[in-house]
């Protein structure tokens, strides 16, 4: 059987999911999930919300897995996937607002010094503390 060896490459993985694997599905998750909960929380609440749209990412990974082409990354193709579905799940369980910038207000200025010894963490940290509405157009 293919998944009785110890290292699996992606495409092992993928063709193993385009004949209906079960084992290869999971092996493929757990090889690209990490990677791909970052992406949803970037769009999410919390990591709770994270997790469901990671989830429902995948059912359409592999939902539509027949389609990767093998053109590009295969990654590349699942973290689109994972955007959209982020975003479809976002529309359905948050109401939108719409806002108006009012462009008379004098804006804040940023300490350059502050902004350039921010790490990723950091970053994410106030990505997260944004309006969901903000949040939604600086992810995209």
């Amino acid at each position: 059987m293919l998944f009785l060896k110890l290292k699996h490459t992606t495409e092992d993985l993928v063709n193993g999911c385009k004949t209906g694997s079960r084992k290869a599905q999971e092996l493929l998750y757990k090889q690209l999930a990490g990677k791909m909960l970052a992406v949803c929380m970037r769009y999410a609440v919390d990591k709770m919300e994270a997790e469901d749209m990671l989830q429902n990412g995948f059912v359409r990974v592999f939902q539509k897995i027949n389609d990767y082409r093998g053109e590009g990354s295969f990654e590349g193709w699942v973290r689109r996937i994972m955007v959209h579905s982020s975003i479809e799940y976002y529309r359905k369980h948050h109401k939108m607002m719409q806002v108006e910038i009012d462009d008379t207000t004098p804006g804040q200025s940023a300490n350059a010094a502050a902004v350039a010894n921010l790490d990723a963490k950091d970053l994410m940290v106030l990505i997260q503390k944004l309006s969901p509405g903000y949040r939604m157009v600086f992810n995209l």
